[in-house]
């Protein structure tokens, strides 16, 4: 009988320890790093041209390229949840790809027309050693040049510190 209630309790702290609510490593709060925006020769794979920021302060909101570059995400469940873009603005991140402004507590006529949401580009990304890799693909048909051209954007960012 005592074999019997000693399963029984190893059955119930099993049942209880599975019941946890289980953390992801990866889960938390990413400030940026660094951003490369690389171009290739589509077909040779050949770098036709790199531009790289370390410093958030650099970014333009108005360069097409970095406009788009995170200077702080928000990973919960393996999935990207908040950003912060260099126009200074939290956005929530819908469906993977869709930016939409978080809700301030003011909210003035000028913000209101700007409170349309946003469309990201495809992107996978990476933890490795408490640093965030994004890699964006951008394919480019015509250019100056005789052969296509592929664009790459590569953000890291790097893991806050729990306080």
């Amino acid at each position: 009988m005592k074999i019997f209630y000693a399963l029984t309790l190893c059955l119930c702290t099993i049942f209880a320890y599975s019941q946890t609510k289980q953390t992801n490593s990866a889960d938390g709060t990413y400030i940026f790093q660094k951003a490369t925006f690389t171009v290739y020769n589509y077909d040779s794979k050949a770098e036709v041209d790199t531009r790289a920021i370390d410093n958030a302060a650099l970014l333009d909101t108005t360069d097409i390229f970095f406009q788009k570059v995170f200077l702080k995400a928000t990973i919960e469940n393996d999935q990207l949840s908040f950003c912060t873009l260099p126009d200074q603005r939290e956005y929530k991140v819908e469906n993977q790809l869709t930016l939409v402004p978080a809700p301030t507590k003011e909210l003035s006529k000028e913000d209101y027309t700007s409170n349309i949401s946003m469309q990201l580009s495809p992107y996978t990304f990476e933890v490795n050693n408490n640093i965030l890799t994004f890699t964006f693909i951008y394919s480019y048909g015509d250019s100056r040049y005789s052969f296509p051209l592929e664009g790459k954007l590569t953000v890291s960012l790097t893991k806050e510190k729990d306080q």
